[in-house]
């Protein structure tokens, strides 16, 4: 909901006239009117709170022309203290460097929130909105490149910094989400930091992306799973069948899983799509250590809808 509202340019006023933080409040307005209505239309739709961005200076300038702006994670305890409490799925954060050419390690002072303050500003969420676990959506990150943009850094240095960024947030678990800004550079675009160029030649940055995604497709995902777990239950995507029949529909599954070679274990269970297009399915093994399992899933429904995936389970 809404583009960096910690920043005047894009939510003002963002002080009153006598210099205290206004914008949150505004926001959370909008928001709650938002949330209402898309949840009226969908009441599966997730909707992420913030989408804040990583820096600002928590001071009132005063001065013409200037922006005001507010640090992410001051606009961030401000939201929580408005009642009743803002519902949300996930809170939204664009954890750039605070300058073009700044790597993702790159340390702040937070409140400002960049991907080196991140674990921070996710135990300040809990704590501040009084919940676990609250998941991270990375909505925007990038970095441009020249020429296309004079000041960004070379084509080598953006793969080498996306690698960086997407590791260290494939480690944290609360990370949800990770939009790259943009695919592709536009010449009406002030944003020139895609993984294609305008002709879409891909950069180096292209293939890092995309290796790395691979891990984490949902389609095809991989699990950890402790060892000693009898029928290990895994969420398999299924949005196909849910697009052409519809959520709750009746599928067979054909689940075989592999170990070494070896065919591990083996069922045809029933199951159903879930509102969100996922199955559940049980998976007929007892995890041991140290050990990958391949899992094949055929899965059908009674209009003749089929697809298959190939899972890991993996287990330290």
């Amino acid at each position: 909901m809404w583009n960096e509202s910690n920043l005047g340019q894009f939510l003002s006023p963002q002080y009153d006239s006598k210099g205290k933080p206004g914008a949150p409040f505004i926001y959370a307005k909008l928001y709650q009117a938002a949330y209402t209505g898309i949840k009226a239309g969908n009441r599966r739709a997730l909707i992420g709170l913030g989408e804040t961005s990583a820096r600002g200076r928590d001071k009132f300038l005063h001065a013409a022309g200037a922006q005001e702006t507010e640090s992410p994670g001051r606009f961030a305890q401000l939201l929580s203290t408005v009642r009743p409490r803002l519902k949300f799925d996930g809170y939204s954060q664009h954890p750039y460097p605070t300058e073009l050419t700044q790597p993702p390690t790159q340390k702040v002072r937070f409140p400002n929130v960049t991907l080196s303050q991140l674990s921070k500003f996710e135990k300040s969420l809990d704590k501040w909105f009084g919940r676990k676990n609250i998941p991270i959506w990375i909505t925007e990150y990038g970095y441009q490149t020249r020429p296309q943009e004079p000041h960004g850094v070379t084509y080598t240095k953006q793969a080498a910094y996306a690698r960086q960024a997407l590791n260290i947030a494939r480690k944290d678990d609360r990370v949800q989400m990770f939009i790259w800004f943009i695919l592709r550079d536009d010449p009406t675009s002030t944003w020139q930091s895609g993984l294609l160029a305008r002709d879409g030649a891909k950069k180096p940055a292209f293939n890092v992306f995309s290796a790395l995604d691979r891990l984490l497709d949902a389609h095809n995902a991989i699990f950890t799973v402790k060892p000693g777990i009898t029928n290990p239950v895994i969420r398999v995507a299924a949005l196909e069948i849910a697009a052409r029949s519809g959520p709750g529909t009746l599928v067979g599954v054909s689940v075989r899983a592999y170990a070494k070679g070896k065919v591990a274990g083996s069922a045809q269970p029933q199951a159903s799509v879930g509102v969100d297009g996922y199955v559940t399915v049980p998976v007929p093994i007892r995890t041991q250590a140290k050990t990958t399992y391949t899992v094949i899933c055929e899965i059908g429904d009674a209009n003749g809808n089929t697809l298959t995936r190939s899972l890991a389970i993996v287990v330290p």
